[in-house]
């Protein structure tokens, strides 16, 4: 009996229930059909469950479920309102920054940032002085800081040079650069020379001139969203030189305070400020790309005089390229050097023979430029 009765119910009765009556056991299947439910009975669609579990058992588990009905509000239709009408409003429009808190704003201002000198130039260039501190004075150009200067007279003089010299309504940035002429340090647009740094400038500023005249072409290039030179790109563009196949290596010391002043062996004086280098053999004025092989920074030197005589080493350097180097604390570092080459002839600085003209240089005088 027992096993014709899990047949029925599809082998899911418990064994305890085996031994029932059949009146009990007609009961039991009847409800199994309900409890014993297949994985599709139990996941119907979510539309038709609950009508496909209660349609066919009506007198079952839920013949004694009451059916609730929600009562539908009814709309009634309102008569005799009125139509909505709008006025214009009339109220003051009120201003967010009163005029008295607006002129104490702009006194505030004018104290810290109002410029000395505002002007603007052929190309739309806009160029500023501002007094920030006691002493310092800054040349700004389209929101870059050109220079900052200890004297209002100095910045005057450049700031005019500048407005001077850009008043080109084509001006190509991409041309500025560092240069010489003659010995002296200048801001290049292609061959045309912009400006010419005065070493006085640069003492003021405790800098070395070459180092100042690409530190401001740079400042002049990111002023115009051109991307600045490094050091060796500034070098060479300055000196006109471009590498060779000769390259030397070995240890390389530095000389400073008590060779200062003094004659160097290709009769200069020996500025230690410069970014010279003294060799045994190298014929002078030679340039030299020295790397420091302890941090891989590089600098570019000229050879004027003759030196070290103390083995291994065989580069001597100004204090200013052991400054560039990294190399004054540490004495002598190992090094390697390329020996570079003109690219192209610099520019010659002559007496003017005629009239004065607006002059180039931080000093204001009249140049007269011969390409050589």
């Amino acid at each position: 009996m027992s096993t014709n009765i899990n047949q029925l119910s599809g082998g899911v009765i418990p064994q305890t229930l085996t031994t029932l009556p059949i009146a009990q056991w007609q009961k039991f299947l009847q409800l199994e059909k309900i409890n014993y439910l297949s994985p599709k009975q139990l996941n119907p669609s979510p539309l038709h469950s609950f009508q496909e579990l209660t349609t066919d058992n009506k007198s079952g588990l839920c013949a004694n479920l009451p059916e609730v009905l929600i009562a539908q509000p009814s709309l009634k239709v309102v008569a005799g309102l009125l139509p909505l009408t709008f006025n214009q409003s009339k109220v003051k429009p009120q201003t967010l920054c009163p005029p008295q808190f607006l002129q104490s704003l702009q006194g505030v201002l004018s104290q810290i940032n109002s410029p000395i000198v505002a002007t603007s130039t052929a190309n739309g260039s806009l160029l500023l002085i501002f007094h920030r501190q006691h002493q310092t004075y800054q040349i700004w150009l389209n929101n870059q800081l050109f220079t900052s200067l200890p004297d209002e007279t100095t910045a005057t003089n450049i700031h005019k040079n500048l407005q001077q010299l850009l008043q080109v309504s084509k001006l190509d940035p991409r041309q500025l650069r560092p240069g010489l002429v003659g010995n002296s340090p200048a801001i290049m647009l292609g061959d045309r020379p912009l400006l010419i740094i005065e070493p006085e400038i640069a003492n003021q500023l405790n800098i070395n001139n070459e180092l100042l005249a690409i530190d401001w072409a740079n400042n002049l290039r990111l002023a115009f969203n051109q991307q600045p030179l490094t050091l060796s790109q500034g070098q060479m563009a300055m000196y006109g030189v471009k590498p060779s196949p000769t390259k030397i290596t070995g240890f390389a010391s530095w000389y400073g305070d008590g060779f200062h002043g003094k004659l160097t062996a290709n009769g200069e004086i020996y500025n230690q400020y410069e970014l010279t280098v003294a060799h045994r053999s190298l014929p002078f004025n030679t340039y030299l790309k020295v790397k420091n092989l302890l941090n891989g920074k590089t600098v570019i030197v000229r050879v004027n005089d003759r030196g070290p005589y103390i083995s291994p080493r065989s580069l001597d350097l100004s204090m200013a390229a052991a400054r560039v180097l990294g190399s004054e604390t540490t004495g002598v570092i190992p090094y390697e050097a390329l020996v570079l080459q003109p690219s192209h002839p610099q520019i010659t600085l002559n007496q003017p023979t005629s009239s004065p003209q607006p002059g180039l240089t931080t000093k204001n005088p009249t140049p007269v430029l011969d390409y050589n």
